[in-house]
């Protein structure tokens, strides 16, 4: 993770290690907003999705997940919550520089330029990961084993970060 983070993009990191590590949806990270990050008890809580059907940045829809199941609270380990500061302190910057053109509504992962503040777009996440996952010679099969064990891994409730994912030795271990 760590050549990840010296590669790319701030915001890029993040995603990468919140879906890495978490096996959320993309709908359900891009839905993200920070009232749903407990910093005291660290935890994620995911209550929504993002639908945007005709991909109008501005008429995006926040719906609730398909299932009940989906509605879940996932613990986090400090390297999400250190990160997630300090992409805090970052957009707090644009926040600042754009002051009312900065359309606020606690979105976690908004756009910084064309109609910053608002979300980011699904298929923006999917074309960023690629070369993220290339650059960590992640193979596609591996990454979705990944996800496969973090999704069980939430479901079963054990503590956070059971399981780790080696990029460079592109392997998945427990502990």
């Amino acid at each position: 993770m760590d050549t990840a983070a010296k590669k790319v993009l701030e915001i890029d990191y993040l995603v990468f290690l919140i879906l890495s590590y978490i096996g959320m949806r993309v709908g359900e990270l891009v839905a993200l907003k920070w009232k749903d990050i407990d910093f005291d008890d660290p935890a994620i809580g995911i209550t929504k999705t993002y639908y945007n059907l005709t991909n109008n940045t501005i008429k995006y829809e926040l719906v609730p997940p398909k299932t009940r199941r989906l509605r879940r609270k996932i613990t986090i380990d400090e390297d999400i919550i250190k990160a997630l500061q300090k992409h805090n302190e970052v957009q707090n910057k644009v926040k600042d520089r754009l002051g009312l053109a900065y359309h606020d509504k606690g979105f976690i992962f908004a756009k910084k330029e064309r109609q910053p503040g608002y979300p980011i777009f699904i298929k923006t996440v999917e074309n960023r990961m690629g070369p993220i996952r290339a650059s960590q010679s992640i193979s596609n099969e591996l990454y979705a084993n990944l996800c496969y064990f973090k999704m069980l891994n939430n479901l079963v409730g054990f503590p956070p970060a059971s399981f780790r994912f080696h990029a460079t030795a592109g392997t998945i271990a427990l502990g």
